[in-house]
């Protein structure tokens, strides 16, 4: 009885140790952003199943796609009301900002090339 006891409780354990968040995605927009035009431009959106993985201490962003999987180092973070900012570096060297608005069911992620990608929230999971 006290060895099940001790499983349990390490299992319990162990599994508040590998909190994670991750963020369901079914749609993804890339729009053009340039400093002249005060909105989006050249959008494209398509239906896209991917996922982002958080690490519990906000130290590492995994994207997934069907395609392709990056893994992103978080700079920075900030957190205004409803919104979460990470300043992130890819695994390729490229700096990235990623905006998590959690109200709006948004993952948005601002690249160095001026585009602006907008991924749409079906599920999130901590």
């Amino acid at each position: 009885m006290r060895n099940s006891f001790l499983l349990l409780l390490f299992s319990l354990f162990s599994l508040a140790l590998s909190a994670q968040k991750k963020i369901y995605c079914v749609e993804r927009e890339v729009c053009q952003w340039q400093e002249s035009v005060p909105h989006k431009v050249n959008c494209d959106k398509m239906k896209e199943i991917s996922t982002f993985t958080i690490n519990r201490d906000e130290s590492e962003i995994i994207h997934n796609t069907p395609d392709m999987r990056s893994v992103y180092t978080v700079n920075s973070s900030e957190t205004i009301g409803a919104v979460k900012v990470f300043v992130v570096t890819s695994d390729a060297g490229n700096n990235y900002t990623y905006i998590w608005n959690e109200k709006k069911k948004e993952m948005k992620i601002l690249a160095y090339f001026n585009a602006v990608i907008t991924f749409k929230i079906n599920k999130v999971e901590k």
